[in-house]
């Protein structure tokens, strides 16, 4: 089973963030919020053992699991956040420590730090 730190490494290379911190820059705040929507809905841990991981308390990891399936419904960007992180997740790109790759097709491959475009601003 996937562990919440080896997700939270992941996230953190894949999204160039840093989700432990105390910044509440945009950027982090949207990762996070996909975070801890991948940790609740793809591991057994509960709200408060997710946001120990990212220095959050429960009620912080339940807000972005809420938040998460509200901007899903109306943002295609944040589906399409999800499904790569969820490919990069569950492929065996994720067992490479320093560079993850998303396999595209037959032979291609991307790395993961180089496909995520940055987060709107607005």
């Amino acid at each position: 089973m996937l562990s919440l730190e080896k997700l939270r490494s992941i996230t953190d290379r894949c999204l160039k963030s840093d989700i432990s911190g105390k910044s509440r820059v945009r950027h982090n705040v949207y990762a996070r919020i996909i975070y801890s929507y991948i940790a609740k809905n793809n591991t057994n841990n509960c709200f408060r053992i997710i946001g120990e991981e990212i220095n959050r308390d429960h009620a912080t990891v339940m807000y972005h699991v809420r938040i998460f399936n509200e901007l899903k419904k109306y943002e295609d960007f944040y589906k399409m956040y999800l499904t790569v992180m969820r490919t990069i997740v569950y492929s065996k790109a994720r067992d490479d420590a320093k560079k993850p790759q998303i396999k595209i097709c037959n032979n291609i491959s991307v790395d993961c730090i180089s496909f995520f475009p940055t987060f709107p601003t607005s």
